[in-house]
């Protein structure tokens, strides 16, 4: 179904209402303050679950229109909010550690990881280790979730097999 003048025009109301009120905030430029800021730009397009090819370019063109100057709001970095928002359907993402990172390290995670989990795991991570963006993106196509994981197997596994050596000595 062909989106309407009327529902875009909402959408775009709506995300000037997001912009305007970020605008009035105390912290609209730390990473909290833009996180939720891009998050609620997200959830107000995804009202709908599909708009077809040109709303996304045409959202960003009115919105830059709209707001000349300011940066974040192009065609690309919509689609980012868009599935931020997707991924993360409720307000929590604004708990730590996915409001402690930068919206750059957020594009590299929705970019690399292929489910939430990864993501949530690289995220708490990397908030708890201080990675750059680089170093999160190399740590990730390096497959270190995975390397985890097995090596967590492992443990579980030595802790069962020492264990059961126990239990086959002090059983007659």
């Amino acid at each position: 179904m062909p989106i309407t003048n009327t529902e875009y025009c909402q959408v775009l109301s709506n995300v000037r209402a997001v912009i305007l009120d970020a605008r009035c905030k105390p912290e609209p430029e730390t990473n909290r303050g833009r996180i939720l800021v891009y998050w609620s730009i997200g959830k107000a397009m995804n009202v709908r679950i599909s708009w077809g090819d040109k709303f996304i370019p045409s959202l960003a063109r009115d919105i830059q229109a709209e707001f000349p100057g300011e940066k974040g709001y192009s065609a690309r970095n919509l689609g980012y909010m868009r599935k931020f928002a997707t991924l993360f359907p409720e307000v929590d993402v604004m708990q730590a550690p996915l409001s402690d990172l930068s919206w750059y390290h957020h594009q590299a995670l929705m970019d690399k990881t292929a489910d939430l989990a990864r993501y949530i795991w690289y995220a708490e991570q990397t908030a708890e280790n201080g990675w750059t963006r680089d170093d999160l993106v190399h740590l990730i196509e390096t497959g270190l979730f995975e390397r985890q994981a097995a090596r967590a197997r492992a443990i579980i596994e030595r802790k069962h097999r020492h264990r059961n050596r126990a239990n086959s000595f002090t059983t007659p």
